[in-house]
């Protein structure tokens, strides 16, 4: 995948996650709902592309994900 089309998978994947975790946290309070949609916001680029980086490593190493 190219590095802008990586990027914009990336971007979506993440819009579409907080958007997902923004339903979930629809019967919490304001103040615990930021903190939980910031949360989410800043850590599911770092595991999504944790989980890419293994997947790369793992296609070197003669295996598939």
């Amino acid at each position: 995948m190219s590095g802008e089309g990586s990027r914009l998978a990336l971007t979506a994947l993440t819009f579409a996650i907080v958007a997902c975790a923004f339903f979930l946290t629809s019967n919490m309070n304001p103040g615990q709902r930021v903190v939980a949609l910031v949360a989410v916001a800043v850590l599911s680029p770092i595991l999504i592309g944790f989980l890419y980086m293994i997947s790369i490593l793992m296609q070197f190493d003669g295996h598939s994900m």
